[in-house]
């Protein structure tokens, strides 16, 4: 099979992981598009790849016939026209997360790849870490889920307005909604769910449905920062470390030796995850990230074989209509 040839847009920190990941994929990188053209033209050089062109526009780009897959790594506000573009030409488009602004422009993003027999997919990349992977199927073995908590500490917003830390925080929750529903099993669109915010950035977003409790806390002044998850069952406890990439279940019946023993047992287990998973990220040379390229990887072979996203369209319109929920709700609170 030829190599597939891609356009990555928008040349900054996440345009760099895309392209390595593309490469990892057996991509040809055929275009790195950006208006800052000396910012493109510094990325094609530290990527060290052949017959790349730099241009400044995305249309530039598409009146090659080379390309098959657009990356779309630009502010959100760029993502429904230039994914828009990407389809109506014929292309496969990845999106930074989140695909779009609502739900609404979302679902006509859906609607255009799905009128073309193309593929269309955010970015959630915590979904393909292996430690995600491998906590997906360890559930299935642990019961009824009862409880659904996720905590993000960010630095993303260092510096920022009220404003801008908010929406800074809103767009960290598409990644926990992913979750939810991959692990909840219900659709996050669905969930009512309800917001507290003592200050900008600061967002805890609560939610219930049948009998699964849900609470989502991103916070961008709560240090250290971290990216954390927890789903506890009647049979045992999930614990991820999405920053990192690796999960941790915890089992154990209820006895006084199991209470005495479960810290040293608990901290024994994180620990093993912990050197097993940095040491795999060594080996790969997966510093940062991690999940992206097996997005990436699953992306690039459902394009090659004609098969659905990794992501299935109702997932990535089930979290945008949950975004959107808590975007009313952030709006309606005083400043």
């Amino acid at each position: 099979m030829d190599r597939p040839r891609c356009a990555i847009v928008g040349a900054g920190l996440m345009g760099r992981w895309h392209a390595d990941a593309a490469l990892r994929a057996g991509a040809e990188i055929a275009f790195i598009v950006d208006s800052d053209i000396e910012r493109a033209r510094r990325l094609a050089r530290n990527l060290r790849v052949r017959n790349c062109e730099t241009v400044a526009s995305l249309e530039s780009a598409l009146t090659s016939d080379l390309i098959r897959i657009v990356h779309v790594c630009t502010p959100l506000h760029t993502h429904a026209t230039l994914a828009r573009r990407a389809l109506e030409s014929g292309r496969h488009v990845l999106v930074e997360k989140p695909l779009a602004e609502s739900a609404g422009a979302t679902h006509e993003l859906l609607a255009s790849a799905a009128q073309r027999n193309l593929l269309v997919c955010p970015v959630h990349q915590l979904l393909f870490q292996r430690g995600v992977l491998r906590a997906g199927v360890m559930a299935k073995g642990l019961g009824t889920v009862l409880h659904f908590d996720a905590v993000a500490c960010s630095a993303g917003a260092e510096g920022r307005s009220g404003t801008d830390r908010d929406a800074v925080a809103v767009d960290i929750l598409p990644h926990a909604f992913a979750l939810v529903e991959r692990f909840v099993g219900c659709s996050a669109g669905d969930v009512p769910w309800s917001v507290l915010r003592e200050r900008p950035g600061e967002l805890r977003v609560c939610g219930a449905l049948g009998q699964v409790s849900m609470s989502i806390l991103v916070s961008m002044a709560g240090r250290p920062t971290k990216n954390e998850m927890t789903v506890t069952c009647t049979l045992g406890t999930i614990h991820l470390d999405l920053y990192h990439g690796f999960a941790v279940i915890d089992r154990g019946s209820v006895s006084r030796a199991q209470k005495i023993a479960r810290p040293f047992r608990l901290s024994a287990a994180r620990f093993a995850s912990a050197a097993l998973n940095l040491g795999a990220r060594t080996v790969l040379r997966e510093p940062a990230y991690p999940g992206l390229r097996e997005l990436v990887r699953r992306f690039y072979a459902a394009a090659a074989r004609g098969e659905t996203s990794p992501i299935p369209p109702h997932e990535v319109l089930s979290v945008a209509r949950a975004r959107d929920q808590v975007l009313r709700a952030v709006a309606r609170l005083p400043e």
